[in-house]
């Protein structure tokens, strides 16, 4: 390159060289391109943004992170819900008829029910009622009556219940939502950890453009240095002037999908949840290496047996099953004959309570309930067992699908490992060459042609170098998120 300058500055003139007309078409735009590259290059520093900056942005700002984290609310609401069932009531009704100066009737009745886990329901009440028109058998002491008992199933309802069920399948679904929310930062996880691969290969992939375009100025350099001095044809001169041009299409459209890439990572940093953020234009991935995710792929492997037993997807299907036996269970109680019995002690309200507690005054009542057919309940019962029977199925083919995705990308790492050392040695091997090629250059054995033709091998072994890096770093990205274990990446990212 300095050797241009010097040329510029002495103003050559191209009338200088009659009968080469070539180096009048393409030597002033020549080094008008070399200098465009030059103020291309001419930029601020870039700010490396690691993955573990990444991954912690991510998981701390993305909203389907924060959408993830309300799962576990809505399951602890659906328990607060079902616990309702159990909550005591009060029940009060004052009814009050006065006519023509009289007085009609005054009643006054409230009652305490406090239904239990057992199925029975714990009941006292007091009822007033007075007037010129009531009812006899209404008729109560003027102090009112007070009465204390309860309420017990014998058939239906004695060993499970709606509420009991409702509470079961609540705390249930607590568990099956956290199998979920791990699903959710799986699969967000996974996408992120793509994008950011995406970005990391075509940064890679720039990095070998940029390296071409230095090599082929220093080619340009000095096929133009040894064209004024007279050691090279002119012919040389534009051989390296359009591998330079060659090499800044590549560039040109290196930087283009880098930006492209850029663009796509910033759909997941987020600020907060709710505003979205882009990244900035100078910021750059950190290099690749064979480092990426080989840590988490490795314990995965060790543990594959576990990974399929604790899969969520796995985990889900057994809980749907243990409310789909709770559903079973709540059909066989509706086969039997819904037998409720109600025992109550009377005591008038002019003494206390327990003073007067006696067996002899009492309320006592049986109610029975039983369709003869029970077409509706034996409807209901088969209906759940189908759907037990559909699962069992589901869950087998849950786990074939699981077993057969960890063992395709376990030999497709394995492979992709070899590749990779293969690529590696190519391209150290493409560089002898090319270290010999330049030697044989330096002493005008070889010519611009043959050290193009091995400086593009060279380059384009090392594409193929980060292409397979970056495969195999996808495979073992498949292998973990098949394995639900990304979720890991957040407890090393916070350490």
């Amino acid at each position: 390159m300095n050797a241009l300058l010097i040329f510029l500055n002495r103003r050559v003139n191209l009338k200088l060289f009659p009968g080469i007309p070539v180096v009048q078409r393409f030597l002033l735009p020549l080094l008008v391109l070399l200098f465009s590259t030059l103020v291309i290059y001419a930029q601020t520093a870039p700010v490396v943004f690691g993955l573990d900056a990444f991954i912690d942005v991510v998981t701390n700002n993305h909203p389907v992170m924060a959408k993830a984290e309300l799962l576990r609310s809505r399951a602890e609401s659906s328990v607060l819900e079902a616990r309702g069932s159990f909550d005591p009531k009060i029940d009060m009704e004052y009814s009050n008829k006065s006519f023509d100066g009289k007085n009609y009737y005054q009643i006054y009745q409230g009652a305490l029910k406090i239904p239990t886990w057992f199925g029975i329901d714990l009941k006292t009440s007091y009822s007033h009622n007075r007037g010129e028109y009531i009812n006899e058998m209404d008729f109560l002491p003027s102090s009112g009556l007070w009465d204390l008992g309860l309420s017990l199933p014998l058939g239906k309802g004695l060993l499970l219940d709606e509420r009991r069920a409702q509470l079961k399948k609540a705390q249930l679904y607590v568990q099956s939502a956290e199998q979920e929310r791990i699903l959710i930062i799986n699969d967000l996880l996974r996408d992120a950890l793509d994008s950011y691969l995406q970005w990391q290969q075509a940064y890679q992939f720039l990095r070998v453009a940029e390296d071409g375009v230095a090599l082929a100025e220093q080619r340009l350099e000095g096929a133009v240095s040894g064209f004024l001095q007279g050691d090279k044809p002119a012919v040389d001169t534009l051989e390296s002037f359009l591998s330079m041009q060659d090499r800044m299409q590549t560039l040109f459209k290196a930087r283009q999908i880098f930006s492209n890439t850029r663009v796509s990572l910033s759909n997941f940093i987020w600020m907060n949840g709710q505003i979205p953020m882009e990244l900035d234009s100078m910021a750059i991935p950190d290099l690749l290496d064979d480092d990426i995710l080989a840590g988490f792929y490795s314990e995965s492997l060790m543990r594959e047996d576990a990974l399929l037993e604790q899969h969520p997807s796995i985990a889900q299907y057994l809980l749907k099953m243990d409310q789909l036996d709770i559903e079973i269970r709540l059909s066989q109680e509706a086969l039997k004959p819904d037998l409720r019995l109600d025992y109550f002690p009377l005591v008038s309200g002019e003494t206390q309570l327990l003073q007067r507690l006696t067996t002899n005054n009492y309320k006592f009542g049986a109610t029975l309930n039983y369709p003869i057919l029970q077409r509706k309940a034996r409807g209901k019962l088969r209906i759940n067992e189908i759907k037990s029977q559909e699962l069992i199925y589901d869950l087998s083919l849950k786990r074939r699908e699981l077993d057969i995705k960890l063992d395709l990308y376990r030999q497709n790492i394995e492979n992709q490992e070899l590749q990779f050392a293969l690529a590696n040695e190519m391209v150290e091997n493409y560089q002898r060459l090319l270290d010999a090629e330049y030697r044989k250059f330096s002493v005008g054995e070889s010519s611009v042609f043959l050290v193009n033709s091995r400086e593009v091998s060279y380059l384009e072994s090392r594409k193929k170098r980060i292409e397979t890096l970056v495969n195999l770093t996808k495979y073992r990205l498949a292998y973990i998120y098949w394995g639900a274990s990304l979720i890991d990446l957040l407890s090393e990212s916070t350490n």
